[in-house]
């Protein structure tokens, strides 16, 4: 495991690999190496498998598809463990994609609403 050096002493940092990553240009890993537990606050997940609302404010290009595979595969390029997945605003109010998502992605979630219905943790 790489360290980075702080004022406190050693830190671990997150294992990369240079992989070529669907939505992303180039294959190496960033030159400067993110913390372990470095966490991707905000992203997306997109699939065509899922209908888009009415007059979406915006899309994704190409085959319509940004899965948690592809995200998986990005966060193992750069090196970070963790992330915040938000519900797209193509989709509206219809959560399926974002629930198929998590059902992939999730270790721990949170929810801002309480009319949200319990989502079941994985085992």
């Amino acid at each position: 495991m790489n360290t980075y050096e702080n004022t406190s002493g050693q830190v671990k940092l997150a294992t990369q690999e240079t992989i070529r990553v669907k939505w992303s240009s180039g294959t190496e890993p960033p030159k400067h190496k993110a913390p372990v537990h470095t966490t991707d606050c905000h992203h997306h997940i997109f699939s065509s498998r899922f209908p888009l609302a009415k007059n979406p404010s915006m899309v994704l290009g190409g085959d319509g598809n940004a899965t948690a595979d592809d995200y998986c595969a990005l966060k193992r390029r750069i090196g970070i463990e963790r992330s915040v997945v938000v519900g797209a605003a193509a989709y509206g109010t219809d959560n399926r994609c974002l629930l198929d998502a998590l059902a992939r992605l999730v270790r721990a979630l949170a929810a801002s609403r309480s009319s949200i219905p319990a989502f079941p943790m994985p085992s």
